[in-house]
């Protein structure tokens, strides 16, 4: 949808916005969920599930009502508006799938081949693997570790918990606009902007998580270090956040399909592996494990990035609509649908 509706030079503002609402969902959902449970409202704990799935059921039904597929479906939409977006889009819009063949409606087919071995596409995705180890470890194990080592209540554990989140979302967003102030002010080229971003990111980030285990059960210290880590983490969301756009704008959704599939897999594996080293004692010595883990994949996955990394349109992503008027030009076939019915029409020129 971002490829229909995001200027380019609003993509990286628009994608972390998105983005960081689970940062938001986060922020209110801890502090209420231990509110929650201190209640007895709906049971106690009950009211947890209760009140975040009806939340989704409320969500669904507006979005099934607002969301338009384009610019142009939107019935709401001003012509200003419009044409603005419509304008800033026309030399973006890929309409063919970059010498991929095509169905008979002109569809082009998923490269996927193409984008499996691709270092870019595969940079990202371990960018955005490594981002979200972090953000799963400290997701599902910052209540135990404030718990367990630094001895935090359980009714000022939701809300110390919220607190690094509440600074990532701030951080990720302001991050974007800096991000699209530099691309449109052409002081910085994007694959810069994107790097630059992971890199200030990752660096800053697996340097406040590495240092929290030698601070002692220190509350206050502990608690400002890992606020701070995390909220510099929120430059990485900058990098890899908008990156499938910048890669292949015709297949933006495979590409965020196939990112944040593989990219889940950490919120499955890291809680397993951060019980492995703290079940049998939930301790400092064992906690400083967990947190030089986290620092060691994030600082993997961006040396990956910068390696790899890119923001320039793939070759396999698309055709412009220049290059495919230049084929049509040259004598080569193409499959259209000129009239928007079920039925293609072949047509061939030269």
């Amino acid at each position: 949808m971002l490829s229909q509706w995001a200027p380019p030079v609003e993509r990286t503002t628009m994608a972390v916005f998105i983005i960081s609402g689970s940062h938001m969902g986060t922020v209110i959902g801890l502090p209420l969920s231990g509110y929650l449970c201190s209640t007895d409202f709906l049971g106690g704990w009950p009211a947890v599930f209760y009140t975040f799935g009806a939340s989704g059921i409320a969500w669904f039904i507006a979005w099934s009502i607002l969301a338009h597929s384009s610019p142009a479906a939107n019935p709401w939409i001003s012509r200003e508006e419009l044409t603005y977006i419509q304008e800033s889009l026309k030399h973006q819009v890929l309409v063919r799938g970059g010498g991929q063949p095509a169905d008979r409606r002109g569809f082009a087919a998923v490269p996927l081949k193409a984008m499996l071995t691709s270092g870019p596409v595969l940079s990202m995705i371990g960018m955005h693997m490594a981002y979200n180890w972090q953000f799963y470890t400290l997701l599902t194990c910052l209540p135990t570790f404030f718990a367990d080592v630094l001895s935090i209540p359980l009714t000022e554990d939701g809300l110390v918990s919220a607190l690094p989140y509440l600074v990532l979302w701030a951080t990720s967003n302001l991050t974007a606009l800096l991000a699209d102030a530099a691309r449109s002010r052409g002081w910085l080229g994007v694959t810069a902007i994107r790097k630059l971003s992971i890199a200030l990111g990752a660096v800053g980030g697996a340097a406040g998580i590495a240092l929290v285990g030698h601070l002692g059960c220190r509350r206050g210290p502990a608690i400002a270090v890992l606020t701070a880590a995390v909220g510099l983490s929120g430059f990485i969301v900058s990098g890899f956040g908008p990156n499938q756009l910048d890669l292949a704008p015709r297949f933006a959704g495979t590409l965020h399909g196939l990112s944040n599939t593989l990219a889940t897999v950490p919120g499955m594996v890291a809680p397993v592996i951060v019980g492995g080293f703290t079940n049998h004692a939930s301790v400092r010595s064992n906690w400083l494990k967990v947190f030089y883990l986290s620092a060691g994949i994030v600082l993997a996955g961006c040396l990956g990035y910068l390696a790899f990394g890119s923001a320039q349109v793939q070759p396999w992503a698309s055709a412009t609509a220049a290059e495919e008027q230049q084929r049509l030009l040259d004598g080569e076939e193409e499959w259209t649908d000129d009239d928007g019915g079920e039925d293609a029409v072949r047509i061939q020129t030269g």
